[in-house]
């Protein structure tokens, strides 16, 4: 009876210490990965490397030359709540940031063309910003704010809880070929993948509903876009300088195609623009040098100044009556074209002069359907 009462007692105390051993352990390695992030108390960027506004707690420029930069809680004893517009900007240099728990507000292109940053890492008790793997977001990770330019990845593939990608958030990723957006984007900001002179292809899911003005201009090697059915409008610049893209599909849900939407594009062949669409704009698709055919179709109402300027392949224009404004050299440098026009008032349209030609078409060129 005793001796089994020992072997009890015995087999208790050499749980109590395994069990003591695990916590320790845990508590070591928690205590080892809050040290390594914390570790940038120690090394606080000088605060004279930083211009600041202490009447908005603004950081406004860095100009420091570290590589690793961790910015103060406090400068000149006021705290730091928001990091400026453009405010780490062309910092070269930069390989790695650290955002302490006070910053509330990050501006557009804080991080812009920093070719060599690799992670943005805001302090674990910070309430309003999160990162993961070096990628910024904001603290719920329902969108992505900025993906560091010097990261050398091919691909990356964008968490499914995001449902806006902010504005640049890809900008200048000149390492990317592929990335996989999830059906839970609505949003693409404004510039969000300028430049990304890599990108192959990219997959746009229905579910998103707006895409911002230029944000897959100089993607030089994107060969073909299909544009999500849920989108309206076509922004401005949207896919400007995109010098490979050979074909886009339009949704007939857009009714407006922007300025300089598809400027430069100079691969592309051919477009077909859906009945919905009633306005083209101004320099649409200047300088499609490629493009040998365009009808617009029945409903659009304006042709607005340079739309297709420079488009020197086109062969073939057919224009409805519906068409009530030609801008300015809406088809300057349209050599070869010959227009087919519904109605004498679109003729006129055509033939009418403007301040920098004496007419925008040759009259032999108009032919009456």
């Amino acid at each position: 009876m005793i001796k089994n009462f020992s072997k009890k007692i015995i087999v208790l105390v050499i749980i109590i210490i395994l069990v003591g051993c695990y916590a320790a352990k845990n508590i070591i390695i928690d205590y080892y990965y809050l040290s390594s992030s914390e570790a940038c108390a120690d090394s606080i960027s000088n605060e004279a490397d930083f211009k600041f506004d202490a009447a908005t707690g603004t950081i406004t420029k860095y100009i420091g030359n570290q590589s690793e930069v961790v910015i103060p809680s406090t400068i000149n004893g006021e705290t730091v709540t928001s990091i400026g517009k453009n405010a780490f900007v062309d910092c070269g240099i930069l390989i790695k940031i650290t955002i302490p728990e006070c910053i509330t507000s990050i501006g557009t292109n804080a991080f812009g063309n920093c070719g060599n940053l690799n992670d943005i890492i805001p302090k674990h008790n910070n309430k309003y910003y999160t990162s993961l793997e070096g990628v910024l977001f904001n603290k719920l990770k329902t969108e992505i704010i900025k993906y560091p330019e010097g990261k050398k990845d091919t691909s990356y593939i964008i968490p499914s809880s995001v449902a806006s990608i902010g504005d640049g958030a890809f900008i200048l990723s000149r390492n990317l070929t592929s990335i996989t957006i999830p059906n839970s984007i609505t949003n693409i900001g404004e510039r969000t993948f300028n430049g990304c002179i890599g990108l192959t292809s990219i997959n746009i899911p229905d579910s998103v509903i707006n895409i911002g003005d230029n944000a897959f201009g100089h993607c030089n090697k994107l060969i073909s876009i299909k544009i999500p059915k849920g989108v309206t409008n076509i922004s401005g610049s949207e896919f400007s300088d995109c010098i490979s893209l050979e074909s886009i599909t339009i949704p007939s849900s857009v009714v407006s195609i922007g300025n300089s939407a598809f400027y430069g594009c100079r691969n592309l062949q051919s477009i077909t623009i859906p009945s919905s669409v009633t306005s083209v704009g101004s320099a649409a698709f200047y300088s499609c040098s490629s493009l040998e055919s365009i009808t617009i179709p029945n409903g659009a109402i304006s042709i607005e100044k340079y739309a297709f300027n420079d488009c020197s392949s086109l062969t073939s224009v057919t224009i409805p009556s519906s068409v009530t404004s030609i801008g300015n050299n809406a088809f300057l440098g349209c050599g070869n074209a010959i227009f087919y026009v519904e109605s004498k008032k679109t003729k006129e349209l055509l033939l009418k002069p403007d301040a920098n030609s004496d007419i925008y078409v040759e009259s032999n060129k108009i032919v009456m359907k």
